[in-house]
């Protein structure tokens, strides 16, 4: 299924970035803020031979996502993926699970209302 096909049949609502380097926590939070049947999610990629990189640093790259059921969407790539292809790819590991209005709470209660990573 194609990427529009994923996004239609889920009826979720996207906003348009330019410049999402470094701003994965931000676009994610945005993103389950407009679908907030979504469950954001702050964890760990390895993306080290996706890029073809040998530092250490993208073998534990933090990074955020959103999921639903058996479909995540990473907002910065703005990419959907089927749940177990994303694990696969990129040796995905949860951290933290938060519903809209736990991230919410977290994004208001710090002090220069920055958009994650909270558990650190």
């Amino acid at each position: 299924m194609t990427k529009l096909g994923i996004q239609k049949l889920l009826g979720v609502k996207k906003r348009r970035y330019k410049n999402c380097a470094s701003r994965c926590y931000e676009i994610s939070f945005r993103f389950v803020s407009d679908n907030q049947d979504w469950i954001l999610i702050h964890g760990i990629l390895d993306i080290a031979d996706v890029l073809d990189r040998r530092e250490e640093e993208y073998r534990q790259y933090h990074h955020a996502w959103a999921e639903k059921d058996q479909y995540v969407f990473d907002p910065a790539h703005n990419y959907f993926y089927f749940k177990k292809d994303f694990k696969k790819a990129f040796n995905a590991k949860m951290i933290t699970r938060y519903s809209f209005l736990e991230a919410s709470g977290l994004l208001l209660s710090t002090k220069k209302m920055h958009y994650g990573p909270w558990h650190e």
